[in-house]
């Protein structure tokens, strides 16, 4: 029925259910190093990985049916969760309060804010895995939405939106959001308006006080 509710707004061409994009999970694992316990926050993906392994072996179609405890990490997550050790395959890290095992390694990228890149995964673990274990059990299905060439997109999100709080099958459950993109873009965009105007507006009174300076020593 929301499908139906979301076709039926004009400049939607397509409504179907989707799926959160799990590739943006963020984890907190939890490994000892000299006795002490140390925390840090990783990027997890449950997709099938890509990666080049370089040592140990990739997960595979039977960790997944298993819903197995195994995990790859990147080599720089490796050396945060692990310090100087030479080889932590088959090392053990925790995540919420479950043990997984380290049965691969790959490059990766570095860590750090610096480095920031969306499709950058500190770890891999099967889907099923995370299903079991990590996936929040009430968190509703998502609408993906494609919107008809030539139309404003704030103007049809918001209109489904008013239509799905109306009469959305979970409008008791919480709240409806949108996410996209170009919607955050076109925010940064008028923030970066804004301090070129402001900018440019310190500049133009700097002009103006210079040029009265210049302009006073002429005259004088």
């Amino acid at each position: 029925s929301d499908v139906q509710l979301a076709q039926s707004t004009p400049g939607v061409e397509k409504a179907v259910v989707g799926e959160l994009d799990r590739g943006f999970t963020s984890v907190e694992a939890t490994t000892q190093i000299q006795g002490k316990n140390k925390k840090i926050s990783l990027m997890l993906n449950t997709e099938p990985p890509k990666e080049e392994i370089t040592v140990g072996r990739t997960l595979d179609t039977t960790d997944n049916e298993a819903a197995s405890r195994v995990v790859i990490i990147s080599r720089a997550t490796g050396n945060e969760l692990f310090g100087s050790m030479s080889d932590f395959l088959v090392q053990s890290v925790e995540i919420g309060s479950v043990l997984h095992q380290v049965v691969g390694i790959y490059e990766g990228q570095p860590r750090g804010m610096g480095n920031f890149n969306p499709n950058r995964f500190d770890i891999y673990m099967p889907q099923k895995t995370y299903e079991q274990y990590y996936a929040p059990k009430n968190t509703g299905n998502n609408l993906m939405l494609t919107i008809a060439p030539g139309q404003v997109l704030k103007d049809v999100t918001d209109a489904v939106m008013k239509k799905l709080e109306l009469l959305g099958s979970m409008k008791e459950e919480g709240t409806y959001q949108v996410f996209d993109f170009a919607l955050i873009m076109e925010g940064i965009g008028n923030i970066l308006t804004m301090i070129t105007y402001f900018i440019s507006a310190i500049a133009g009174i700097s002009l103006l006080i210079a040029g009265v300076g210049v302009m006073n020593m002429m005259y004088i």
